[in-house]
């Protein structure tokens, strides 16, 4: 004869086994502010060298750039807890992935757009004569496929467009 304890034991063997404990939910909590700097090619290079800056603090930081260039957003960073399964600890960031550009969405870092941005302002920027800085501006364009890309997105008067907000 099976006692109560022994039935109990048996269903709570078969009830329980296979199941999987709910994950607990991420906590999400405000970790300062990041400069997002608007990438196009009318925006100076001291702009862009701060994108993706972060600042701690709970108080927006006062940038000396105009708003139209960059501005900071608030940054966050998730508390996991429970695990099952996934990280513990700070570090993933619940924000976008991609953000848009005057080429469509790229990469929050900026990715190789940054890099072909903050190239050509500091060849839109140089001394020289103006026909010399378009020439240049070309000429990085064809440097690369991803380069050319790039251009043909932005336009045919894209270097001209870049030498005169210099």
């Amino acid at each position: 004869m099976t006692s109560i304890w022994d039935w109990f034991r048996r269903w709570a063997t078969r009830a329980w086994s296979g199941r999987r404990l709910p994950a607990l939910p991420d906590l999400v909590e405000q970790d300062g502010f990041e400069f997002i700097a608007r990438l196009d090619v009318e925006v100076p290079g001291v702009v862009l060298a701060r994108h993706g800056q972060r600042v701690a603090g709970s108080v927006v930081p006062a940038s000396e750039c105009a708003d139209h260039h960059g501005r900071f957003v608030a940054a966050f960073r998730v508390l996991r807890i429970g695990g099952y399964g996934r990280d513990e600890g700070y570090g993933r960031e619940p924000m976008p992935t991609t953000i848009d550009s005057a080429v469509g969405p790229v990469a929050r870092d900026g990715g190789a757009f940054l890099v072909f941005l903050k190239a050509a302002r500091a060849l839109a920027e140089a001394d020289g004569a103006r026909a010399a800085r378009i020439d240049a501006l070309r000429r990085l364009a064809r440097s690369t496929p991803e380069f050319a890309a790039f251009a043909r997105r932005l336009g045919a008067d894209f270097a001209e467009r870049c030498v005169d907000s210099a």
